[in-house]
């Protein structure tokens, strides 16, 4: 277990991180909310309003097979939208994804106020658990290429 020891003070570029992650965090939960799926079925595209988002994978695009991470937007803004088994059918991760983003503004937010950051945030903890996302996309990325077989 990874113990807190004494804060430190944050550096001008920790705090311009923090300031961008927390940033970008607010807006992506905004989008979210914001963008639609519709319900034509799983292959549906994101959209606001009646304009269509195009797909950004570029791995899709000339294979024709969807990467690890496809469909975790669309899963993400089915969450926001309280569409739980649409989420699930698009990314099974999308609930992770959600939490972690949702977890960075009050801990960005609350690390900024403060000035410090807990030197524990920043070592194995933090290691662990992007190891742990990285495998768990591994895996369910192997389940979806099954599906599709």
């Amino acid at each position: 277990m990874v113990m807190c020891t004494e804060d430190s003070l944050l550096k001008s570029e920790e705090r311009q991180l923090h300031v961008i992650i927390l940033i970008g965090s607010i807006l992506a939960v905004v989008a979210a909310c914001i963008v639609s799926v519709p319900r034509e079925g799983m292959s549906s595209r994101a959209v606001i309003g009646s304009v269509s988002i195009p797909s950004a994978c570029v791995f899709r695009n000339i294979t024709g097979i969807p990467c690890a991470g496809c469909g975790i937007v669309r899963s993400v803004v089915c969450l926001a939208h309280c569409e739980v088994a649409r989420s699930w059918g698009f990314h099974r991760l999308g609930m992770v994804v959600l939490v972690l983003l949702v977890a960075q503004i009050p801990y960005r937010a609350a690390t900024l106020i403060r000035g410090r950051s807990p030197k524990c945030m920043r070592h194995k903890s933090i290691d662990v658990l992007w190891i742990g996302l990285a495998l768990a996309a591994a895996i369910n990325w192997v389940f979806t290429l099954i599906q599709l077989r």
